[in-house]
């Protein structure tokens, strides 16, 4: 026979939950702001990481949800500032050394295609070697 649960100890049980939900909107709270402050992607994912509040918890309080729904499309919606600023000189040097690799790969081409010549010339010069000692097998079974 299950026994059921006092009123006082239901009310000790969900005094808990409240508690415990309290401390992780708190937790939640403090991971959106340092996770924004130093400006890292806010996403359920990392708060979750940050704040130890499982991500069913995060979705579950609308509050915290929503807040960083807002975030993450405010985040992404920032340019990116993770860009390398390239000197003049350093442009036109690295410029200069594409038309270096353009211009050795178009002689690699050539020389490919030079080679490809070579082995057609081959293969006749084998045909007609090998034409030419039929035909002086032809011509020493005769004499």
């Amino acid at each position: 026979m299950k026994k059921k649960a006092s009123k006082a100890q239901m009310a000790g049980v969900k005094a808990f939950q409240e508690k415990r939900s309290a401390e992780n909107i708190a937790k939640a709270n403090t991971a959106i702001d340092k996770l924004y402050r130093q400006g890292k992607e806010v996403n359920f994912e990392a708060v979750a990481k940050e704040s130890g509040v499982s991500r069913t918890g995060l979705y579950n309080n609308p509050k915290i949800k929503e807040r960083i729904l807002k975030l993450r499309t405010k985040c992404r919606s920032v340019p990116n500032s993770d860009y390398t600023v390239i000197k003049k000189s350093d442009k036109e040097e690295y410029e200069r050394q594409i038309a270096d690799y353009r211009a050795k790969v178009k002689q690699l081409e050539q020389d490919k295609l030079n080679l490809i010549n070579q082995l057609v010339e081959l293969e006749d010069l084998r045909d007609e070697v090998n034409r030419l000692r039929c035909r002086l097998i032809e011509v020493n079974k005769k004499e």
